[in-house]
């Protein structure tokens, strides 16, 4: 089975009660592919041995659409007045372009501390919604099971999964199984 194993990368936690299922997946021949980052990728390398690739992914258009519903709420006058073109420009070019340049720094920040261990990764910084962005890389390599965590980094207690959890559920065409 090629399964897409996804691991939250804040703290070193979910990695390291994800590794004994991880070297069982490994051991009955199952073909893992590992979603995460920085530091918790390292670890994981390390410990099953595998080459590393570094995913990160972020949406160039997220902002866009919420400056466009505000600016949608005001008048034609105050959106003149308040020069909401230059400033369209000005969010596109710093904001958009800006989160592109921050996932990346992630990624090389990653990836400078797994050289620092001995291992050479190769770092993807893909554009769109991550769950649109696992479930494109499930399609393209045929996966039979997709691994989540129920939250990323922003956990609301009062919801049982997180957005992008509940979103790969609704939406891949294969197995899902979600972790805490």
């Amino acid at each position: 089975m090629q399964i897409i194993y996804g691991v939250c990368s804040w703290g070193l936690g979910h990695a390291t009660r994800s590794l004994p299922i991880m070297r069982k997946l490994i051991s009955e021949g199952h073909e893992l592919a590992i979603i995460s980052n920085g530091r918790t990728l390292e670890l994981l390398k390390k410990e099953l041995g595998k080459k590393l690739v570094m995913t990160s992914a972020y949406d160039p258009f997220f902002h866009g659409t919420i400056f466009n519903v505000m600016a949608g709420a005001l008048s034609q006058e105050r959106q003149e007045e308040i020069g909401i073109n230059k400033q369209q420009s000005l969010h596109d070019n710093i904001v958009d372009e800006g989160l592109g340049k921050l996932y990346k720094r992630f990624l090389d920040r990653g990836g400078s501390m797994a050289v620092e261990s001995g291992i050479t990764p190769d770092s993807v910084l893909l554009k769109g919604k991550a769950f649109a962005s696992i479930i494109e890389l499930s399609d393209r390599k045929n996966t039979d099971l997709i691994v989540a965590g129920r939250f990323g980094h922003h956990r609301d207690d009062r919801v049982k999964t997180g957005s992008n959890c509940e979103a790969i559920v609704r939406y891949a065409k294969t197995n899902v199984l979600i972790t805490s």
